[in-house]
């Protein structure tokens, strides 16, 4: 465990416990919608989104600092999250996918460079295990504690929880 690594992993570890939501139950909340047919489509739009600001988001990294990135990314995923749990058409679940691809796939390398950034050479390696035991480590967690939360109170409300939990880790972020 790389110590100075910890709080952003920390954030990581938030953040990785709302795209457990999406990991483990976007196609059984797609059913519920009768949008399983899309749900496939999800991921696609997901990645295309991921991918087509990753260059950009490098760049403005390096330029203007992390915070530049990461408070829009987060805001867009934990909006992506929102949209997502009132969706009941296609173009809602595509427009969440696109949210989420875009907040997300900006989010976690930069979180994942920041936790590197701040440690030492020589423990460049502690910082990235430390970043990525916490990021697993909240994806164990969110598909535990949302099934149990989807069980009971449906996935409308675990969405939204998940949404509020990610923007909250913006409050984290800026003391961190």
């Amino acid at each position: 465990v790389e110590k100075k690594a910890l709080p952003i992993s920390i954030m990581a570890m938030l953040i990785s416990f709302s795209y457990a939501s999406i990991m483990s139950f976007i196609s059984t909340y797609a059913a519920s919608k009768n949008l399983l047919p899309y749900a496939s489509l999800f991921f696609v739009v997901f990645a295309i989104s991921m991918m087509c600001l990753r260059p950009f988001t490098g760049k403005i990294y390096d330029k203007y600092g992390p915070s530049y990135v990461i408070y829009p990314a987060v805001a867009l995923f934990s909006l992506g999250l929102m949209v997502l749990s009132g969706i009941d058409s296609v173009s809602g679940l595509m427009l969440a996918a696109v949210f989420i691809g875009m907040g997300f796939g900006s989010a976690q390398p930069c979180l994942q460079t920041l936790s590197i950034q701040g440690s030492s050479k020589a423990r460049m390696g502690h910082a990235a295990s430390t970043f990525f035991t916490c990021y697993d480590l909240g994806i164990a967690l969110g598909s535990i504690v949302l099934g149990v939360l989807i069980a009971q109170h449906g996935y409308s409300l675990s969405y939204l929880l998940c949404a509020a939990i990610t923007a909250l880790s913006l409050v984290f972020y800026r003391y961190v």
